[in-house]
């Protein structure tokens, strides 16, 4: 499974051996390239079943923020940081949801609506919904 992030250069993959990997497309005459810039291992053991890339642009905030949600078989969402540095894009777990926001079997489907600033105008809200083959449709709001 795959999600583009917002600005068309980097795409996520999430794969049944348990890794998501970050490609950073480029084009040279015309030509395509996807090269790997950074390879994720969740904390769950588990095939991966969805991938959501969510981008909030500076105007929210003081800087840009990048999160990537990761589903897996095992109904677990996991959530991570992306951060361009230098021409690199580095990764760094932030949570999994805990277990009451889990699904019983496997996450099929994320998906990531436009963040609101909070209060306090250094946070913003994302919403997202998980769908999962338990039938069931959660809604979940984090602040990043």
């Amino acid at each position: 499974v795959s999600s583009w992030h917002p600005n068309n250069e980097l795409l996520v993959t999430a794969s049944r051996d348990g890794t998501a990997k970050i490609w950073q497309l480029t084009c040279a005459d015309q030509v395509f390239n996807l090269s790997c810039v950074n390879t994720i291992t969740t904390p769950h053991s588990t095939p991966l079943t969805s991938v959501c890339v969510y981008h909030s642009p500076v105007g929210l905030h003081a800087q840009e923020r990048n999160v990537v949600f990761i589903g897996g078989e095992d109904g677990y969402v996991n959530v991570y940081f992306l951060h361009a540095r230098d021409g690199s894009y580095e990764i760094a777990h932030s949570l999994t949801l805990p277990s009451e926001h889990a699904h019983t079997k496997a996450v099929k489907k994320i998906k990531c609506r436009p963040g609101q600033p909070h209060r306090n105008q250094e946070k913003v809200a994302v919403e997202f919904a998980t769908c999962g083959d338990d039938h069931t449709v959660r809604i979940h709001k984090l602040y990043v």
